[in-house]
């Protein structure tokens, strides 16, 4: 599911991946990258590299790359565009989906100042 842009909604394993919902919808939640599944990652991350344990150190490392890759992108795609886009390519990181989209895809803010309460 990791990506240089985050991670994917559906790992490439998945036989839904990139799957079509029905014969003419597109695979909306099968395979890009969504801010909102990303913050929750990110804040499950964040948790436990903070407190003691066995997971400690890997979930830092952890959230502190896929921090960066999240951001990163945000801030390629915006300055490329001039948008927040509802979603990302998977493969390119590309925005996509509905522009501009403050809903979830703002919650990068929160992602940007480590607010995860």
């Amino acid at each position: 599911m990791w990506t240089s842009f985050g991670l994917r909604s559906v790992s490439k394993r998945s036989r839904y991946y990139d799957a079509y919902n029905t014969d003419t919808a597109a695979p909306y939640w099968r395979g890009p990258i969504w801010i909102n599944i990303n913050y929750l990652a990110l804040e499950a991350l964040h948790y436990y590299s903070s407190i003691d344990g066995p997971v400690k150190n890997l979930a830092a490392v952890l959230y502190t790359e896929l921090k960066n890759n999240v951001v990163g992108n945000l801030l390629k795609q915006y300055e490329e565009s001039g948008f927040i886009w509802e979603h990302y390519d998977d493969k390119t990181g590309v925005g996509a989906g509905t522009r501009p989209f403050t809903g979830w895809s703002s919650l990068v803010l929160a992602i940007m100042g480590d607010t995860y309460d």
